[in-house]
């Protein structure tokens, strides 16, 4: 199944993915970015993003940074079901909507006429405008 309308970032995805298929695993970053043969730059960016939401800790280990899934995150077990990858079956479509037709079909709807006697919203002023119209007897 594609998440990119879920989750935009490929990096995440891939990273997620990584990590929910080894829920035990602890990797660097130079690691993880060659098992997903990602620069690891980018890999970065998003483990610390992934870091800060929650759903990975790190630690120092020597001089580098190791990673690995917070078991204390409350959706852990959510978002490593939504990226194994054997959980998903083939999905069908059962509906195709047709933009066009539905936008003309809504657009048809009628709707009362506007009162002649309804008075024409005035776009908000600065408070200073608004006073020096109030001493000029504009308003």
């Amino acid at each position: 199944m594609d998440l990119s309308f879920l989750i935009p970032s490929k990096s995440r995805r891939c990273i997620l993915s990584f990590f929910s298929n080894e829920p035990t695993a602890q990797v660097y970053v130079h690691e993880l970015a060659k098992e997903l043969n990602m620069p690891a730059q980018l890999i970065y960016r998003e483990l610390i993003n992934l870091e800060s939401w929650g759903f990975l800790f790190s630690f120092k280990r020597g001089n580098q940074r190791v990673f690995q899934i917070n078991n204390k995150f409350p959706l852990k077990s959510a978002v490593i079901s939504l990226f194994q990858k054997q959980i998903y079956p083939e999905v069908e479509i059962e509906q195709v909507f047709q933009w066009k037709t539905l936008k003309q079909k809504y657009n048809k709807i009628p709707h009362p006429p506007l009162k002649e006697n309804v008075r024409k919203q005035i776009k908000p002023r600065a408070f200073d405008e608004e006073k020096a119209m109030r001493k000029k007897g504009l308003l």
